[in-house]
């Protein structure tokens, strides 16, 4: 058993690398810290943004790593050197999640201003500002042929679209609260979502129908994640 020290403040997220060698913590202390997964020795701290880091998530390289934060900004950094490589601005409140497209050319952004945003990995630009929530948008998850983007947010819908032109393709409704957590499976079929209402609900992506609703916790689900095959 490994614990890592060094946060101030609450831990808000954490990940690992593709290959298992890091993981990436981000807390409300404002900083990212990078750990060695086996030894649990602390490599480095990732320092600019100016609030809360709600959400993180490594590259496909292993070498990058994307955060969002309460002070509406998203930031690419360079994993060796610690630098900023790009800061998305635009959201006019808390970046809660964010999700990098499996092809590595768009970032996906959600926030309390309920918008998602989709943007340029390379150029930093606005690609698309995408309006159809009612409140404030909690969880983006792409498919893996980056095509497809599900949100889902405070006014209890799920929405997909496609990511290439920002268009709302169908909104997928059946939680009775906040939709907090996303997770696609690994041939972009199904998407399993986790809320505030105390179910999981696993859907069909194409038809928008519910295949199953999972019930057990007795509070809030807070994260929900397929494993590699989809089972």
């Amino acid at each position: 058993l490994l614990e890592m020290q060094g946060h101030t403040r609450t831990v808000t997220a954490v990940c690992f690398n593709i290959d298992g060698s890091q993981i990436a913590s981000s807390s409300e202390d404002g900083t990212i810290r990078l750990w060695n997964a086996s030894t649990g020795k602390f490599i480095s701290s990732l320092q600019g943004h100016g609030g809360s880091v709600n959400h993180l998530q490594f590259a496909s390289d292993g070498q990058r790593l994307i955060s969002g934060s309460n002070d509406r900004s998203i930031k690419l950094w360079d994993c060796a050197t610690g630098a900023v490589l790009q800061t998305f601005k635009g959201h006019a409140g808390s970046v809660f999640s964010i999700a990098l497209s499996p092809d590595g050319k768009q970032v996906a952004s959600a926030s309390s201003d309920k918008t998602v945003k989709l943007w340029d990995v390379t150029s930093g630009k606005l690609s698309h500002t995408l309006r159809g929530h009612t409140e404030a948008v909690y969880s983006v998850a792409f498919t893996l042929d980056s095509e497809l983007l599900i949100s889902g947010g405070n006014d209890h819908v799920m929405i997909v679209w496609d990511s290439q032109n920002g268009t709302d393709l169908r909104k997928l409704v059946g939680h009775s609260g906040n939709i907090v957590s996303l997770s696609v499976n690994h041939d972009g079929t199904l998407v399993a979502s986790g809320s505030s209402d105390e179910t999981i609900k696993i859907w069909d992506i194409e038809s928008g129908s519910c295949e199953q609703t999972i019930k057990g916790h007795h509070l809030g689900v807070t994260s929900v994640q397929f494993n590699h095959d989809g089972t």
